[in-house]
């Protein structure tokens, strides 16, 4: 399908490379809507995604992921902060980039875990004992699925978030433009 308008800006990344923070500073910077997936996943459910994976399991946040992700694939001219593991899944990946260019926000595991504190809306994601070994775990896990699906990929650490902003959109026009680089679905 050549021609085809890939609009959306969809931002991946660990919890705390600041998806949610930059897609409303880069939505406005460019005169676009933005959606943070979580909020409306936890806005859609009436429940908290601790809540949701305590009571139902990883499994059933998955599918409700999967649900809002394909809802969020039908938008156009949007800033979208993924959640963290919207890549674990293929579907997730194909809806979003239908429409989107994926810009995957890297950051050093010290700097995820100062920004993400102690979030009590942040479920433990694996069984290790510290929020730092589950970091390095979770990471490893996911760092080359980030990569594999990434149009561009943005080093965040010791960043403030305006310049995180201007790094993508100066990367963005000095390039011919990420469809050139990924067929046609």
């Amino acid at each position: 399908m050549k021609g085809r308008m890939r609009n959306n800006i969809v931002l991946i990344g660990m919890r705390g490379s600041g998806k949610s923070t930059i897609a409303k500073l880069l939505a406005e910077k460019v005169g676009k809507k933005s959606i943070d997936l979580d909020a409306y996943l936890v806005e859609k459910t009436g429940m908290t995604i601790p809540y949701m994976v305590k009571n139902y399991g990883w499994e059933y946040f998955r599918d409700k992921e999967s649900e809002i992700a394909k809802e969020a694939g039908s938008l156009s001219n949007t800033v979208i902060a993924a959640g963290g593991g919207v890549i674990l899944r293929k579907e997730n990946v194909a809806v979003l980039g239908k429409k989107g260019v994926f810009i995957f926000l890297s950051a050093a595991i010290d700097t995820l875990l100062k920004r993400v504190g102690e979030d009590p809306n942040r479920p433990a994601m694996t069984i290790h004992k510290t929020q730092k070994e589950e970091m390095e775990h979770v990471l490893k896990e996911r760092k080359h699925l980030y990569k594999q699906v990434a149009d561009l990929v943005i080093e965040t650490t010791k960043k403030e978030p305006e310049e995180i902003v201007k790094e993508i959109l100066l990367l963005r026009h000095s390039r011919e433009g990420p469809e050139a680089r990924r067929p046609p679905a």
